[in-house]
């Protein structure tokens, strides 16, 4: 249960080690080379390697650890969504728990574009890719874990109650869908998820629109 996850403390970035844009992309070169392997679309790679860029250098800050380590627990995949996904607090403001000294070095990093919280699209995004990485190297995948489902269907209640709204609808939810899509098999009950999560877009994009 999530009551159970222990969050971790706030890490200090050291200023004397820099994280390098070009370094952090060498650690997820073989994540690129196991998608293209699996036969994922050329643009689906570049967006699962950028994907994978953002968890290298995250978790690096916030744990000292690379991306090819092992598989990660769910007390990790928790932690990302914490970090990144802002919440109501009990002030009428929205909060979220990345410290300012690793967000900064994200940004200085140019794997974050800003400051801030992410959309849930894009954290929930970046869940699926990892989920499909674990899933390459046969890792238990922490995005199945209950406390992990679990907070992000809370965390998009919450947000919607408090009237946050998707931005760039159509165009961001796209990419969760390819990330959720590459998960499927080549099976009968993979073909039936397929048309399942396509059915379930088209409806999703139809309302966007109208």
């Amino acid at each position: 249960m999530l009551s159970e996850i222990k969050l971790t403390e706030p890490v200090q970035m050291l200023s004397s080690q820099p994280l390098v844009l070009a370094e952090l992309a060498d650690s997820t070169r073989a994540a690129a080379e196991a998608f293209i392997a699996a036969g994922t679309a050329a643009n689906t790679v570049c967006s699962y390697q950028r994907a994978l860029t953002y968890w290298s250098a995250w978790l690096r800050l916030r744990y000292r650890r690379s991306l090819g380590d092992g598989a990660l627990p769910p007390e990790v995949a928790v932690q990302f969504i914490v970090d990144h996904l802002a919440r109501p607090n009990t002030t009428g403001g929205w909060t979220y728990l990345l410290p300012s000294a690793i967000d900064v070095a994200l940004v200085e990093a140019k794997v974050k574009g800003k400051p801030g919280p992410l959309s849930f699209n894009t954290v929930s995004h970046r869940i699926a890719v990892l989920a499909t990485w674990h899933r390459l190297r046969r890792w238990d995948n922490p995005s199945e874990a209950p406390a992990v489902k679990s907070l992000l269907r809370e965390a998009r209640k919450a947000q919607a109650r408090q009237g946050v709204s998707l931005r760039e609808k159509t165009a961001v939810v796209l990419e969760p869908l390819q990330a959720m899509l590459a998960t499927c098999t080549d099976g009968v009950r993979g073909t039936r998820d397929r048309a399942l999560l396509l059915l379930a877009w088209s409806a999703v994009a139809g309302a966007v629109r109208r």
